[in-house]
């Protein structure tokens, strides 16, 4: 969804990148990055915010004084395993978007 709109909404950058020279693998690079970026920043916050959630979620539990103690825990691996699904789903998420806007010709297009 963000590769999409991200090229949708940059088509303007994209034919002025065109039109300076820039080949169609840069602009299939830039695309790749910045997603890339984004979804790296995305994982980390949604690591931390489910993190943060399931200890408060836990400590809320302890107090109405439940039979069951609940410990949320989170190992070393499963964080590494949690980004590199995140990233990998991302990246191959975006591979048609950006091949598709290496490959359109922006002087024929409308901006």
């Amino acid at each position: 969804l963000i590769s999409t709109r991200l090229v949708e909404e940059s088509c303007y950058e994209f034919a002025l990148l065109k039109a300076l020279g820039a080949e169609n693998k840069m602009i299939m690079r830039l695309i790749l990055s910045y997603i890339g970026t984004v979804s790296f920043s995305a994982s980390i916050l949604g690591v931390s915010l489910g993190l943060a959630g399931a200890q408060a979620a836990s400590t809320a539990l302890s107090w109405t004084n439940v039979l069951a103690q609940i410990t949320p825990k989170l190992y070393p691996m499963q964080t590494i395993q949690i980004i590199a699904l995140t990233l990998a789903s991302s990246l191959f998420g975006c591979i048609y978007p950006a091949y598709k806007a290496s490959r359109t010709k922006y002087e024929e297009k409308i901006l």
